[in-house]
């Protein structure tokens, strides 16, 4: 019985460390200190594949331009587009007219960065780093 008792005790110390760590588990932050780990010019494996993906050949610059407008009262929601959508002038342009933070978040926390890199466009993304992302 006493080994019955030992065993359940280490399985709440188990649980309870496990807990602790998911509850202080920050993935941000675990990149930031091991970023040196990460080979420089890595890209994500994720093809980030929507539905609107097999349409993206028959876009032309005036559809794009049709989504920027449409967008241009809600400056955080263009940049975050523009980040995704690899629109280097439109990303440029309002962070230097200040219309928009450079690490604006959408609903699901991501930044014009976060964007920029899962879509892999390097020169958007350099440019938000420039621009303090």
């Amino acid at each position: 019985k006493m080994n019955k008792d030992k065993q359940a005790d280490e399985d709440d110390d188990d649980s309870e460390l496990f807990e602790d760590f998911t509850e202080h588990f920050n993935q941000l932050e675990l990149l930031e200190t091991h970023r040196h780990l990460i080979p420089v010019g890595t890209q994500s494996c994720w093809s980030g594949q929507s539905d609107d993906d097999d349409d993206e050949q028959e876009r032309t610059e005036e559809w794009y331009e049709m989504q920027e407008k449409k967008m241009e009262k809600h400056p955080e929601k263009l940049l975050l587009w523009a980040a995704e959508n690899n629109r280097l002038g439109t990303v440029r342009r309002l962070l230097t007219e200040k219309l928009a933070p450079v690490n604006a978040r959408d609903e699901d926390q991501y930044t014009p960065l976060h964007r920029a890199a899962y879509s892999g466009h390097l020169d958007v993304a350099h440019e938000l780093v420039a621009q303090g992302a």
